[in-house]
């Protein structure tokens, strides 16, 4: 019989994306429901879609800043409990029309 492969944790994905960053020599931080991958050089969001839909009962907080995003996967729209997302200093040309589903949580854009 064939092992199926297990759904990871919230803590898998989260030390996933954080182990990521690290090995291009950058910083991320998981603590409380915010996740800061400020100052990554990040061109994409890898693999955004598991992680935001692993991460949206509990992130709170997302700080992409000062990084080299050129868009936002429309993924974001998952993230019903977002309040603060942090989009500062990327190369951002237009934002996905998902973000909009945020707009009853974001307190802070």
């Amino acid at each position: 019989m064939e092992a199926r492969p297990r759904s990871a944790s919230k803590e898998e994905a989260i030390l996933a994306m954080l182990n990521l960053c690290r090995a291009k020599g950058s910083s991320a931080s998981f603590l409380c429901g915010t996740l800061s991958l400020t100052n990554n050089g990040l061109h994409a969001l890898p693999a955004a879609e598991f992680l935001f839909n692993t991460l949206a009962p509990c992130l709170t907080e997302l700080l992409l800043n000062k990084n080299l995003l050129p868009s936002v996967p429309p993924e974001i729209g998952i993230l019903s409990m977002l309040q603060r997302l942090d989009l500062e200093h990327n190369l951002l040309t237009s934002l996905p029309p998902e973000i909009g589903l945020l707009s009853s949580s974001l307190t802070g854009l």
